[in-house]
């Protein structure tokens, strides 16, 4: 058997067969991981227990189920259950701390959401790695960093780009456009 990580050889998941002498009844033990939802999920029905709407249905439940079944049927689930190849409860704190992360960063500080503004001007820059220009119209005021070859003919108060073949720029082109003038990048 080839191992391509060792990571597959050490994530083991616990699993509890035996209770003192009591052994189990389930072949294959219940996993820790199971047991910690179903006790989340006992404390989460417990605290929705005392909202208005929900804790009528709950109540009109009974004990067994909401108690018991309940827990234990959506433990089972998120046991089960691996998003973008995660356990659920990764996922799920995840999800949860979203909102408080960046999702932006740059030379590894965090950047506001929404453009990024240098001297109060937009700037907007092509990805260096994306191979050709995208097809796009720019008004200023904004900078534009060109970092491909491109033939600029100016029309009026518009500047028209066209790509062309060639290695990418060792020294980007910088180009700055006042409010009202435009840039009209062609797709190729």
């Amino acid at each position: 058997m080839d191992i391509q990580s060792f990571r597959l050889v050490f994530d083991l998941e616990r699993r509890l067969h035996r209770i003192d002498r009591w052994r189990l009844p389930f072949p294959n033990g219940i996993p820790i991981t199971g047991i910690a939802h179903a006790a989340a999920v006992l404390i989460a029905v417990i605290a929705l227990r005392q909202l208005p709407m929900i804790g009528q249905l709950l109540a009109a439940m009974p004990a067994p189920v909401t108690y018991v079944l309940l827990p234990a049927g959506i433990a089972a689930a998120l046991t089960r259950l691996k998003i973008d190849g995660r356990p659920a409860h990764r996922h799920l704190t995840a999800q949860a701390l979203a909102p408080l992360t960046t999702t932006r960063t740059a030379a590894g500080r965090r950047t506001p959401p929404g453009p990024i503004y240098i001297d109060d001007t937009p700037l907007l820059a092509a990805s260096p790695t994306a191979p050709e220009y995208p097809g796009c119209t720019i008004t200023g005021p904004a900078i534009v960093r060109l970092t491909r070859p491109a033939r600029a003919q100016p029309r009026g108060n518009t500047l028209h780009i066209t790509p062309v073949q060639g290695t990418p720029l060792a020294r980007g082109k910088t180009i700055r456009l006042r409010p009202g003038q435009r840039l009209k990048v062609a797709a190729r």
